[in-house]
């Protein structure tokens, strides 16, 4: 009995490790260049060494109808996928009903919505590495992923 204790024990520790080790490489993997931070200092950070502007997202993920389509029909297709990897560093500042945050990450977005002056859902900002504005979008964009990334492009520019 004990050694069967022992073993199923063992065999958990081991399952959480690699859950553990499986969280952190995963959450290496969806920040940077193709993810999207949640840490705006760490997006700064990013975009410095990378030496590319910041795409910041605005949203309210689990209530805003124009939020959920522009991540839907935009943000998860191949045309900005391929922008985003290539010219930006991604930050999503939330603003949820129901998915909890810590309250640093509140206190830190809520900031942020007043220091870039965000008055709805979705707004996307451009900034600088330094993290001065460079413009924004309001909203979705007629011309799905093509077009947003296209009018991102003339933002750039």
């Amino acid at each position: 009995m004990r050694l069967s204790l022992i073993t199923i024990l063992a065999v958990l520790a081991a399952a959480l490790t690699l859950q553990a080790r499986n969280d952190s490489t995963r959450d290496a993997a969806t920040q940077g260049q193709l993810g999207w931070f949640t840490d705006y200092a760490a997006a700064k950070a990013k975009a410095n060494e990378l030496n590319r502007p910041l795409l910041i997202n605005f949203t309210g993920s689990d209530w805003c109808h124009a939020c959920v389509e522009l991540e839907r029909n935009v943000f998860t297709k191949s045309d900005f996928k391929k922008f985003a990897a290539e010219n930006v560093v991604l930050l999503k500042i939330d603003f949820p009903a129901r998915k909890k945050q810590s309250e640093a990450l509140q206190s830190q977005n809520a900031a942020l919505e007043r220091a870039y002056r965000i008055q709805g859902f979705p707004t996307v900002v451009l900034a600088d590495e330094q993290g001065r504005e460079k413009g924004r979008v309001l909203g979705l964009r007629p011309g799905g992923a093509s077009g947003y990334v296209s009018h991102l492009k003339k933002m750039l520019n």
